[in-house]
């Protein structure tokens, strides 16, 4: 289900963004899912702020956090297509599996190191036919947007897997951050959004569903899985982004990138796999 929704994301954002600037698009998307997820925790009884210090301090962290990966995201896609920003996502687990090993003790094994090598490679190849002098940037861009949300999914998990934290607490607070800061910086450098309504309703369906609903249910999975066995999930999305973007903008993917997409869920998929003693 996550793997359906996240899959859509890319094709929504790259929209949006044709009609506003990123920052601003970006901090009313979480600002609509703060405030439809503050709105639950209320109703569930869930909206008092009896967090500790330290639990405030990872929300930061990950608002903060998210907030980067989100901005880098919705300008890189703004020059490029939604197929290969999807790639990023699944690319994620690679530092996400680094960084599980580093804080959570979540170690490596011979085929997951394997998998690494393969996933590097596929990433390589497929970027490889369309890369021009004007993406250097966004691509840059991406490899920022990959590293600020691993470390998003390591601190979640962590303290996911605690479950001293509510997965509504977990998910609707640092939006609310991120989504502060991103519209702050959207009005300072952007202005206000002028839109028309088709945008606000695409908007508004990101906000909601692939970023509330979405959210919340990977960070539950967080809960029972580690990072990474739960991020497989983003395995899946690059394959219905470019399906979508095929359908809804006229992207194409040579031959070449397909196979390169398909080495690297292969090699991000290994990653995932089982370690054995």
């Amino acid at each position: 289900m996550s793997a359906l929704i996240f899959s859509t994301s890319a094709v929504m954002i790259k929209t949006v963004v044709s009609y506003t600037g990123p920052f601003t698009a970006a901090g009313i998307r979480y600002l609509m899912a703060f405030f439809f997820l503050f709105v639950w925790l209320h109703m569930r009884r869930e909206g008092s702020l009896p967090h500790t210090h330290s639990n405030w301090m990872r929300f930061t962290i990950m608002g903060v956090c998210t907030a980067t990966a989100s901005g880098a995201l919705f300008v890189a896609l703004r020059t490029i297509s939604a197929t290969t920003a999807s790639l990023a996502f699944c690319l994620t687990s690679i530092p996400t599996l680094l960084f599980s090993a580093l804080w959570l003790k979540e170690r490596l094994s011979f085929s997951q190191l394997s998998g690494l090598a393969l996933a590097i490679g596929g990433s390589l190849l497929f970027f490889s036919p369309q890369w021009e002098r004007g993406q250097a940037l966004a691509i840059g861009l991406l490899v920022l947007f990959v590293f600020a949300d691993s470390t998003v999914v390591v601190v979640a998990r962590g303290m996911a897997r605690t479950r001293r934290v509510k997965s509504l607490a977990l998910t609707a607070y640092p939006i609310g951050i991120a989504g502060g800061i991103l519209f702050c910086l959207g009005a300072a450098m952007e202005g206000l959004p002028r839109m028309p309504l088709s945008a606000w309703g695409i908007l508004l369906g990101l906000a909601i569903v692939n970023t509330g609903i979405g959210f919340l249910l990977f960070y539950y999975s967080l809960r029972h899985l580690t990072a990474i066995k739960a991020y497989v999930v983003t395995n899946l999305s690059p394959f219905g982004t470019a399906l979508i973007a095929w359908a809804t903008l006229g992207e194409r993917l040579l031959p070449l990138q397909v196979a390169a997409m398909a080495l690297a869920l292969a090699g991000a998929s290994l990653v995932q796999s089982r370690r054995h003693s």
